[in-house]
């Protein structure tokens, strides 16, 4: 009987979500070097399904290069940063394209590209091809200057409920757009996002943890980091996530 109880219930939060967000349907990019080497990105996907299966979205993978047909049939396309500079896929002029004509579309393009000392070669991977039509930029250059571990916090906008404590140590500068997020340490730009006239949503981020998922409130900010998932400050990433797509999918 308790069984039938939770499966009632679990029916009746499908349904409210749908009610919600009408039946939305998120490609997840992982064609481009994220789920190789020693990352945490396939370790995610099965919180991203269950992310997803809550708020009535359907999850979907991709492991083709982007195109025109491709993103036909997709509310909002979700693109994490390859983490090894050796292994990652860089973007073509077609995908470029098909990013591009997404949003104009009305669709929502999420990105999270990583540092370049250590993961990214932005240059080579591509993306800001895309993004500066959009009047947004990841700089080459690293944010210098900041501690280790110093963590980031959300601004309370369209996207964001409210101030969410996320892990940022190292990242890359971001310009343009509206500020999504900022470190907690000189207040660089951690993510923003652009809404285009056509109802086309752009989110950019220069720094990769929060959409690992990583984080905890047991980790001092500013203390040694521990090279897990569990092991950075930032306890909020899986709510801070949900926000984005929750926004994403409107």
């Amino acid at each position: 009987m308790k069984s039938v109880k939770r499966l009632l219930l679990l029916l009746i939060m499908l349904t409210i979500s749908m009610a919600a967000y009408g039946h939305k349907r998120l490609l997840f990019d992982r064609a481009h070097g994220q789920c190789k080497g020693n990352n945490y990105t396939a370790d995610v996907l099965p919180d991203y399904r269950a992310m997803c299966d809550e708020m009535g979205v359907e999850f979907v993978i991709n492991d083709e290069k982007f195109s025109d047909s491709l993103f036909e049939d997709y509310d909002v396309v979700f693109m994490m940063s390859p983490l090894q500079k050796d292994l990652q896929v860089d973007l073509t002029d077609e995908e470029i394209d098909a990013i591009v004509n997404f949003v104009n579309r009305g669709g929502s393009f999420v990105v999270f590209i990583d540092e370049e000392s250590h993961r990214v070669e932005i240059e080579r991977f591509g993306i800001n091809r895309a993004l500066n039509i959009f009047g947004v930029e990841l700089s080459r250059n690293d944010v210098q200057g900041v501690k280790g571990n110093c963590g980031g916090i959300s601004i309370e906008n369209q996207i964001f409920a409210g101030r969410y404590e996320i892990p940022y140590s190292g990242g890359r500068q971001v310009k343009g757009g509206i500020p999504a997020a900022v470190c907690m340490d000189g207040g660089w730009v951690h993510s923003t996002y652009v809404v285009t006239p056509t109802g086309g949503k752009l989110f950019a981020s220069g720094e990769t943890m929060v959409a690992l998922l990583m984080g905890s409130d047991e980790v001092e900010r500013h203390g040694r980091a521990s090279m897990t998932q569990r092991g950075w400050w930032g306890k909020d990433s899986y709510q801070f996530i949900r926000e984005v797509i929750a926004w994403a999918v409107k």
